[in-house]
């Protein structure tokens, strides 16, 4: 039984060793996808900003070119 006991601990101990290689690998992998992560989010920050105001500036035409609109159609209607 201690010989079982003893095999399964050297089997252990080596299983451990392979899974902290793994382990570091991974972990300078995910590290590598964290500085990727960081650069996209500020690139995706700057898209958001520029988008935001040009959506604003499309609305705000469609907008002033409806009520110019309106108003010209409002003043031909009423007065020809």
């Amino acid at each position: 039984m201690a010989g079982q006991l003893q095999r399964n601990a050297e089997y252990f101990s080596g299983t451990l060793r392979a899974d902290q290689g793994v382990l570091r690998a991974m972990e300078e992998m995910v590290g590598a996808n964290l500085e990727v992560a960081k650069q996209v989010r500020v690139r995706v920050q700057d898209h958001r900003g520029k988008a935001l105001g040009t959506t604003c500036l499309t609305i705000s035409s469609v907008v002033v070119v409806v009520a110019i609109a309106s108003l010209i159609m409002f003043f031909v209607i009423r007065f020809i």
